[in-house]
Order: C-alpha cells, then sequence, then structure tokens
C-alpha cells in the first residue's frame, strides 16, 4: 500500500542569513538539453544550500507556460504537498513571485507545475535554526511605508536618483535612516520591501533586477512585466551598500514603486530572539470565493484578519497573497490597521486575473492584520506560512 506523506512539521525559531546578491540556482532553458516542466511533472531541485539550512528565499518565475497557463508549487521533499501555489502565470507570460520553501536535509526542494513551462529560480538567502538570541538574521517589521514612485519627479520625501545604465536605466535609492529603518549599516542585514513594476500603455515585456550597488549587477531579475498596460509587484529582501543604498536595473519598465516592510537585523544590532522566524505548513485563512473570514472584497472596503495559525504575540506574518477574479485594474493593501498606508501589496492590470505575492506584513498589538481593497472589486486568498516573533 501506498502511505501518504505526512505535512511538514512546524520549525523551530531560525534565522535569515543573506547571500551577497541573488544567484540563480536553477534555469531549465540552461539544461542540456533545455528541460522545461511538463503539466503535471514534479521535479526534485538542488538548490546548494549549506550546511544546515532548513529554507530558502527564493524569487519563482515561470516563463511563457503554455495552453491555459497554470500555477507551480514548492515544498519540501518526502513531505506532503500542500493545496496552496507558489506563483500563478497565464499562457505565454513570463511571471516571478518571491517564495520561502522548506528544504530536506540535502538542500533539495520539490516543484509541481500545472503546465508546461519554463522555470528560473533565484536564491536571496537561507534560513537555519537559531535555538537562541541572535543579532544578525532577525526581522523587525516596519510600516509600510511607501519612500519611492518614479512617476513622480525626485524631491524630498522621493528622493532616488535615476539614470542610463547600458540597454536599460539604473535607480539608486538610499534606504537607511529612513521609515524604522536604523541608520547605521552594521545593523541592517538587508531589506524588504515591495517593488511594483509600472508600464505605460503601449509598452513591452520588461523586468526589474534589486541589488546591491557595490557589486556586479547579477543575472537575475525580481519583477517581470508583461505587454503595457501591466502593473506587478513582488516582495524583494536584498543587502544594502556599505553607503545604506540599493540599486535597481529598469529593462524596459516605465516607472517602480518601492514600499519598505521591514528589514532583517546585521551583526551590529542587540543580541536578542525577537523577530526570529517560524516556518509553518501552509494553511488557508482566507478565500473570499467560499466565504471563509470574509466574502467578496468590493471597492474601498477594509476587512480584519486574526491569523488563526499564529500567536497574538508575534510582530508579524509571512503569507502569500492572490488575487482572483478581479474586476478590472486595482490593489490591495495588508498593514496592521489605524491609518491606511498609501501602499500596496499586490496589483491587477484589468479584469479576470490571477495575482499572487508573498507579503510581510507588520502585525498589531493584538496580533491582527487589515486588508484594504481599492479600485474595483475582487477575491482575495491568504496562505498564511510563518511569522516573526
Amino acid at each position: 500500500t501506498y502511505a501518504v506523506p505526512a505535512a511538514p512539521a512546524d520549525s523551530g525559531p531560525q534565522r535569515y542569513v543573506p547571500l551577497p546578491e541573488p544567484d540563480r540556482r536553477f534555469d531549465s532553458r540552461e539544461l542540456s538539453p533545455a528541460a522545461p516542466l511538463r503539466a503535471g511533472q514534479t521535479r526534485l531541485i538542488d538548490l546548494d544550500a549549506p550546511a544546515g539550512a532548513t529554507a530558502a528565499l527564493v524569487n519563482l518565475a515561470l516563463v511563457r507556460p503554455l495552453s491555459n497557463g497554470g500555477n507551480a508549487t514548492a515544498w519540501q521533499p518526502r513531505t506532503l504537498r500542500p493545496s496552496t501555489s507558489n506563483v500563478n502565470a497565464p499562457p505565454g507570460a513570463n511571471v516571478a513571485n518571491a517564495s520561502i520553501v522548506p528544504l530536506d536535509n540535502d538542500g533539495r526542494m520539490l516543484l509541481f507545475s500545472q503546465a508546461t513551462s519554463h522555470v528560473l529560480i533565484d536564491v536571496a538567502g537561507f534560513y537555519v535554526d537559531q535555538s537562541g538570541p541572535t543579532t544578525a538574521g532577525r526581522f523587525v517589521p516596519t510600516g509600510p511605508e511607501r519612500i519611492v514612485d518614479t512617476r513622480d519627479p525626485a524631491d524630498v520625501g522621493n528622493e532616488y536618483e535615476r539614470g542610463p545604465d547600458g540597454s536599460g536605466e539604473r535607480i539608486t535609492v538610499f534606504v537607511t535612516d529612513r521609515v524604522g529603518i536604523p541608520g547605521d549599516v552594521s545593523d541592517v542585514g538587508a531589506v524588504a520591501l515591495v517593488v511594483t513594476g509600472i508600464n505605460n500603455a503601449g509598452g513591452p515585456k520588461g523586468f526589474v533586477t534589486v541589488f546591491t550597488g557595490e557589486a556586479a549587477r547579477p543575472s537575475t531579475s525580481n519583477v517581470n512585466v508583461n505587454p503595457a498596460p501591466d502593473v506587478r509587484a513582488n516582495l524583494v529582501v536584498v543587502p544594502v551598500s556599505s553607503d545604506g543604498s540599493i540599486d535597481l536595473y529598469l529593462n524596459d519598465v516605465d516607472h517602480v514603486a518601492l514600499d519598505v516592510v521591514g528589514y532583517y537585523t546585521g551583526t551590529g544590532a542587540p543580541s536578542s530572539t525577537e523577530g526570529r522566524f517560524h516556518l509553518l505548513a501552509p494553511k488557508r485563512e482566507v478565500d473570499t470565493r467560499i466565504g471563509l473570514a470574509f466574502g467578496r472584497l468590493a471597492v474601498d472596503r477594509s476587512e480584519v484578519l486574526n491569523p488563526a495559525s499564529v500567536p497574538n504575540s508575534a510582530s508579524g506574518v509571512a503569507q502569500s497573497l492572490t488575487i482572483v477574479r478581479t474586476a478590472g485594474r486595482g490593489f490591495v493593501t495588508a498593514f496592521p490597521g489605524g491609518e491606511r498606508p498609501e501602499v500596496s501589496n499586490i496589483n491587477a492590470s484589468g479584469p479576470n486575473q490571477v495575482r499572487a505575492a508573498l507579503g510581510f506584513t507588520r502585525l498589531s498589538s493584538s496580533g491582527a492584520e487589515t486588508f484594504y481593497n481599492g479600485v474595483s472589486a475582487k477575491d482575495l486568498v491568504v496562505d498564511i506560512f510563518g511569522y516573526f516573533e
């Protein structure tokens, strides 16, 4: 008889170890011969993780899926495949989404693809067990707060530098000593922000790469924007330069908006247990299609969730946010409550779209979060898979 695998056990406390720059650890186009994942196929992928790594922060991209498009799910080998997905893409599109994926003892993950598609996996860093206090690798949720929107001129409160860089453009943004991020770079291991790529009507498909400006630009991408008009958001975790800045490379992308959601502590931070990460088996806490938690989101509507899978003492939550059955262009914002910030976590460019995005969201003092829906009606699915102490 066949034994059904068990769901992965919830992890103990962990800390985050960022790579100096994102590294492409898998590209099905570069295999010899090229070997896209076939529809319904599961593939074991080695991420070349360091010894002791329990999970990886990855950017998972589907490249031009065939047929009707589909989704992909990543999970730990020899455990039950979750009923959730990590990235969703329509046919012929390039779509990326960040995810935290648990690994086996050999640093491997499993990936299932619903549609035949090439797959890219860029690794930003790894999580390792941390039983006691630590200086580096703890997450401090902030805001969320918008620090840059290039649709507006650079000015006080919207500071950035923009100029040509080869066939694209480079944008430099100083992030330390702003919106709750310490001014001492040694206190900051990496900054977490929602990066939204915005293309005007008539534009081609393009991408955004976020990196530490002191290093050479990596051959990776964080946000993929399809033929315009299109608006795409993704969570990005990136180390900062010694001067407190990060760089963005725009290739055929008109504008970007940057919303800071927190930072990982560096070696100069105080030692503490606050902000250690706990990985959970994914649990669906919201599905408005079936009335789970609340119903379909109307325009200018807010709903409050106190996640059952997360202790009320948690400072923040890691979750997958998916919008479906969109009535038109619009967005959803996740925030602790109170006055709504002018930010977004996930965006739709038109009707009948499916969009997913990783969210790191600060929780209120009672352990709750609020979802605001703007511009058009849509359904929302929320899968919780971790929290920060």
